[in-house]
């Protein structure tokens, strides 16, 4: 008996030798009837909670018919959440509590012809009560709700805005036109005055130009004349009547560039060291050659130097 205990114990599931074998028996019935009837009791759990979402489905799909004709928010027109309800009032009969129509309310809404001759006024039909929606429904009411708000409120802003642009726009138009104007006015003052600067440079520049040709023309006129008339002149005296900044050396430019100076023929133009200017011919080197010799101004060499040659020829200048 001990050993079939012991087989027992060992055959059966969770079974220890502690436990009585008819617990361990009982345990053992209840676990094979669960699963033995555990793929019925979920294809029945199955089939029923399919059946609860169907019918659910159905029931917010005649709710949502319901709202869309009742309640005015799910139009994207942006309307208002309730309406008047005067059409639908017209359009469609009250209910009493048991489902039936309320003969008292279709009596009301009779024509005036077949009552008596004083007319009567139809009793304001009462809206039917909106029902309860399920959550999705409720939020994406809501969200709706806050998305047309949003919108509302951006459009408000902006016309806002845009009264605010038109009321200012003529103030600053005239302000951007004054402004343009008075800019237009100040680049023609600045352009006129630009305009007669140039105008009076070029004409300093022009009597500069005219003054310093009338300086040259008299310090050529000056030299030769007094060449013709002395053959001689200072290039001092030929630049104090010049004036301003004329000087010996710019008087001997000015005849350089003229051609006053230099060999033309027989004649040669020169200046000497002490800056006078001389011009001395072929005659007067022949008479000064005659005078040296009759004079007898050479050296006890018999030589004659250069200075003794300027000397006779400057005698005969002065004496000329």
């Amino acid at each position: 008996m001990a050993s079939l205990y012991t087989f027992l114990n060992r055959l059966l599931p969770f079974a220890t030798p502690g436990t009585p074998i008819l617990q361990d028996v009982l345990h053992l019935a209840i676990i094979c009837s669960a699963l033995y009837f555990a793929p019925q009791i979920q294809s029945r759990f199955q089939e029923w909670h399919r059946g609860r979402q169907d019918e659910d489905a159905n029931t917010q799909g005649q709710l949502g018919h319901t709202e869309t004709q009742l309640d005015p928010r799910v139009q994207d027109d942006g309307e208002d959440l309730l309406t008047d309800g005067r059409e639908d009032e017209a359009a469609e009969p009250a209910f009493n509590a048991d489902g039936h129509a309320d003969d008292t309310q279709a009596e009301a809404v009779e024509p005036t012809d077949m009552l008596d001759d004083h007319p009567r006024h139809a009793p304001q039909v009462q809206m039917p009560s909106q029902r309860n929606v399920g959550a999705k429904k409720a939020k994406a009411l809501a969200k709706r709700d806050q998305r047309r708000a949003y919108n509302e409120f951006m459009r408000s802003q902006g016309d806002i805005q845009r009264a605010r642009d038109a009321e200012g726009a003529q103030e600053r138009e005239a302000v951007l036109a004054a402004e343009r104007q008075r800019r237009r006015a100040t680049e023609a003052a600045l352009e006129a005055r630009k305009a007669r600067e140039r105008g009076l440079k070029r004409e300093q520049e022009t009597k500069a130009r005219e003054a310093e040709i009338k300086r040259r023309e008299l310090a050529v006129s000056t030299v030769k004349r007094q060449l013709d008339e002395k053959r001689m002149v200072n290039l001092f005296d030929v630049a104090k009547l010049v004036g301003d900044d004329a000087d010996d050396e710019w008087v001997e430019r000015i005849l350089n560039a003229a051609g006053v100076l230099g060999r033309s023929g027989s004649m040669m133009t020169m200046v000497t060291a002490t800056r006078w200017v001389v011009r001395v011919t072929e005659k007067d080197m022949h008479a000064v050659y005659e005078r040296v010799l009759e004079q007898d101004m050479s050296d006890a060499d018999g030589k004659i130097s250069f200075d003794t040659v300027a000397t006779a020829l400057q005698n005969a200048l002065v004496g000329s």
